[in-house]
């Protein structure tokens, strides 16, 4: 069985990118409404286009991340929370985005590796594009200002809808006149 890796339409690090299919991050199963909403966005493209990702390579229904851990997407009850720590630390993100990732993909049918791959990016993506997001907005009033710190506790627990959800919930600047 050869291996593939992601190819070129899903943002990596050049030195990422191995034969086969392309597989794009707004393919992904990811369940929000929201988040897909969100990865149209001009901004969100540019973003995920800049990331630099760890290696991901595809075998079967199987994946390798950052030549450290091997993920089956038929078995994804066994992932150990040691391997969950491990890809927490290779992706730079906290536990809880790694957990609520895993337990949303064993709701699902078994996943092959190209899609366990392409859910796993976007994730990731996602967490990294609304921490960012998150980080750059100044609230005007100390209710906001709750209201991002909320936003931000939720990406930390890995709650990426809820966060999504916020972040399209503020309002947004009128359109200068003229």
């Amino acid at each position: 069985m050869a291996a593939t890796a992601l190819s070129a339409s899903l943002p990596v690090s050049a030195g990422n990118i191995v034969q086969g299919t392309p597989l794009s991050v707004r393919e992904s199963s990811y369940p929000s409404l929201t988040a897909l909403q969100g990865r149209q966005h001009p901004s969100y493209q540019v973003f995920a286009s800049q990331i630099q990702l760890p290696s991901v390579v595809v075998l079967g229904n199987r994946i390798l991340i950052d030549r450290k851990v091997w993920i089956d997407g038929t078995r994804l009850q066994l992932i150990s929370w040691r391997q969950r720590q491990t890809l927490a630390v290779a992706f730079a993100v906290p536990i809880g985005v790694i957990e609520h990732w895993r337990v949303n993909l064993r709701r699902q049918a078994p996943l092959d590796g190209p899609a366990l791959a392409r859910d796993l990016c976007a994730t990731v993506i996602d967490y990294h594009y609304l921490k960012a997001r998150w980080l750059q907005y100044r609230p005007p009033s100390a209710r906001l200002q709750k209201f991002k710190v909320q936003a931000l506790l939720a990406l930390k627990a890995g709650e990426l809808d809820q966060a999504w959800a916020m972040y399209y919930s503020l309002s947004r600047p009128a359109a200068p006149a003229g």
